[in-house]
This record gives C-alpha cells, sequence and structure tokens, in this order.
C-alpha cells in the first residue's frame, strides 16, 4: 500500500523533509500542504500542492509539520483529526496553552505526536548521556549549557531579515528557536527551579526578536543535591559554539555538539581525555528522527508513551513559558 505523507510549511525546514521522506519511506505519494500555490510548483509533477481545505480528502497517514511555530498547535490538531500521526518540527507550539488538550485528542485518535528535537538522535549526545547516567562524575554539582551562532549564517542563500527565526509574529526568537538546549537540559537533568531570566536584543542585526536568552536556576530532580546550571541560547556569536560541560563531585565532562566529541577529565594526569568523537551529521540526525516516527507508527499506538511524551513536552513548554514570564517581569521591573 502506497504511503501517503503530508509536509507542511514552505520554507527551508519543509524542504528539507519534502527531500528526505522519498529516501526513507519508498514509494510515497507525498503532498506539500502551504498557504499559497507558487510558480516554481508547476514545475515539481511528482509534488502535490494543497490549500488547507483540501488536506482531509488527500487523509495523509503520515504528516512532518514544518510551517512557522505559530501555526503548529492549530495544523498538527487538524491533521489529528483527518487520522494522520504527526511529526512536528520543535517547537510544539509558541506556548503550552492547548497543547495537554491536543494530546488528549490524540489519545483518543490512537495518533502519535512526535516533536522534532533533531539533536536526540546525535550519536555524541547519546554517548554524552550514558557517561552521566554510569554516575562516573559523582554528584552532580553544576552544569553550563550554551548554543550561540551567527543568524545570518543560518541559511547563507537567504535573507535573514524576512525568515521565521527573526520575526517574532512567526514564532522566531532564541528562546524558542533554540528550545533544543532547553529540551535537552530537562530530558538530561529533569525539572528545573528558575532563580533569573533574561532575554534581550542585544545585536546590531534587523530583527524584532530577541537574540539572546540566559537562564540561571536549580535542577530538582537529584537526591543528594540540587546542582545549579546556566544556559545561554544565542544567534549573535560569529564563532559558533554548542556544548554542554557537567562539574560532578569526582570529574568533570563535556559535549561538543559541533565537533561530536565527548571528553571526560583526567584528574590524576590533568587533563581532558576524548571519550567519543564523531562528527555528527544533522542531516543523519533528520533522517533517524523519521525512522523512529515510523517504528513508532508501525509498534502501534501506545498509551504509556504516549503519556510519557506528552509529560516531557508539557515540562518543556511549561519551562518555556516560565523563562519567558520571568525575563518579561525583570524587564518591566528596570
Amino acid at each position: 500500500m502506497t504511503r501517503k505523507v503530508l509536509v507542511s510549511g514552505s520554507g527551508s525546514a519543509a524542504d528539507r523533509h519534502l527531500s528526505l521522506v522519498p529516501t526513507v519511506i519508498s514509494g510515497a505519494q507525498i503532498a506539500n500542504w502551504r498557504r499559497h500555490k507558487s510558480v516554481s510548483d508547476l514545475n515539481k509533477p511528482t509534488l502535490e500542492v494543497f490549500e488547507d481545505s483540501e488536506v482531509a480528502s488527500f487523509a495523509p497517514e503520515i504528516s512532518i509539520v514544518a510551517s512557522p511555530a505559530s501555526e503548529h498547535l492549530v495544523q498538527v490538531k487538524s491533521l489529528v483529526d483527518c487520522g494522520s500521526h504527526v511529526l512536528v518540527e520543535k517547537p510544539l507550539s509558541t506556548n503550552s496553552e492547548g497543547v495537554a488538550t491536543l494530546f488528549d485528542s490524540a489519545a483518543e485518535a490512537k495518533r502519535i505526536i512526535q516533536v522534532g528535537y533533531n539533536l536526540r538522535f546525535l550519536d555524541s549526545l547519546r554517548v554524552f548521556e550514558e557517561l552521566l547516567e554510569s554516575r562516573t562524575l559523582g554528584e552532580i554539582q553544576s552544569i553550563n549549557i550554551e548554543v550561540d551562532q551567527y543568524l545570518p549564517d543560518w541559511r547563507p542563500s537567504g535573507n535573514y531579515q524576512s525568515s521565521v527565526s527573526a520575526t517574532k509574529s512567526l514564532g522566531g526568537g532564541a528562546l524558542l528557536e533554540l528550545s533544543h538546549e532547553v529540551d535537552m537540559a530537562i530530558r538530561l537533568f529533569g525539572e528545573f527551579q528558575l532563580h533569573y531570566a533574561t532575554m534581550e536584543k542585544l545585536s546590531v542585526l534587523d530583527i524584532d526578536v530577541e537574540d539572546s536568552v540566559t537562564v540561571e536556576g536549580k535542577f530538582l530532580g537529584f537526591q543528594n543535591s540540587k546542582p545549579q546550571f546556566r544556559i545561554l541560547l544565542g544567534m549573535i556569536n560569529r564563532a559558533p559554539r554548542r556544548f554542554c560541560e557537567v562539574v560532578g563531585s569526582e570529574t568533570s565532562a563535556r559535549w561538543n555538539g559541533l565537533l561530536g566529541t565527548v571528553e571526560i577529565f583526567n584528574v590524576i594526569d590533568r587533563r581532558w581525555d576524548l571519550v567519543f568523537e564523531k562528527q555528527d551529521d544533522i542531516a543523519s540526525s533528520y533522517e533517524r528522527q523519521l525512522q523512529v516516527f515510523l517504528e513508532r507508527i508501525e509498534s502501534g499506538f501506545n498509551q504509556a508513551d504516549h503519556e510519557s511524551n506528552k509529560s516531557h513536552e508539557l515540562n518543556v513548554l511549561n519551562a518555556l513559558d516560565e523563562i519567558r514570564t520571568f525575563a518579561d517581569n525583570l524587564g518591566a521591573a528596570k
């Protein structure tokens, strides 16, 4: 049976998925859901373009939502109502409102919703997680997570000013666009208590969103400690960086997401020892993400898995809401 796959969106994220689907799902019938048909689409005879009213008649089994974040919640709901399983680009929504209801609707329909935080599928991050779980570091005491990459370099062939990332009304800005790090922090270390948060525009970039976010607090899910943390999300550094460094009572470890390395500090020789190295291919992480999504569909709807997924995604969105509220209140008090 030919699988019907719908990809929503008209930007670079949608194009990535439109190129990926045929390599992972052989013989798929693919449609692209977008707001307006364009002349360029007429030169793609294998790609059908649908307006909103045509989606139900196409009846996709599998959907990938890669539209602006401001449209995610409404589109995912309509696709679940059409009977489709949905992989939605991060973040699931711009805030947590309505998300619990969405997951409940998906449970009733026995449809799977998966949020596309593709960093979860990097080999280097998996090895780093295993190292943390081994307790080699002793009691975790502090965590520093940073990502900072110059926005105009994200898509050099396009105009950064008109991108979703640079546009507040579409769900842009460092907090949502770089929420990978918040997802990673909660997945690796659990829920946290927020002590400080700022969202600011520090650069001279022509954007109407924050380009720098700083978050500080303590993680709560540890038996013998409440390690402090700092998360920095930025879109202004021409020297890109992405890392997580964890300080333990016995030693420290760090993950470099750009180099694909995991290191542990050798306290005897006073040096960093390389534990793992693989230049992670971001394209392969998207492929693995889609493969896992398909495996979940093939295995059938699982209520326990669904509830766990719902809980985590709500934790992430609630954390983003809390960061935004704290930063807004701090700014208003100045």
